[in-house]
């Protein structure tokens, strides 16, 4: 792993920590997973977690997309846009699961 390498890897896990941070002030008013009987959870808790996860996700793939042999912007991105946007729809209002598998 060279040094730039160590670099996109610590600016991702930043982003992604930086994310979780913002997210946690916006508990409140982020929609929220009620618990049912298949939860593990006991009490409502947010349902918008992935967006951090994908704030640390994007800047190491970015990083990293010219260095995979063809990875381009052009490539991947269509395909990340479509999957952000079906979990950020997911977040709101459920999601058929034929939809989220598809």
């Amino acid at each position: 792993m060279t040094y730039a390498d160590a670099g996109a890897v610590l600016f991702a896990f930043a982003a992604g920590a930086a994310g979780i941070a913002l997210l946690s002030r916006a508990a409140a008013r982020l929609p929220h997973a009620t618990p049912n009987a298949r939860s593990l959870h006991v009490r409502a808790v947010p349902r918008a977690g992935g967006y951090a996860i994908w704030a640390g996700f994007l800047p190491a793939a970015l990083w990293s997309a010219p260095a995979v042999p063809g990875g381009t912007l052009a490539g991947w991105l269509p395909a990340w846009l479509l999957i952000a946007a079906v979990s950020a729809r997911d977040d709101i209002r459920e999601v058929p699961v034929r939809v989220r598998l598809a």
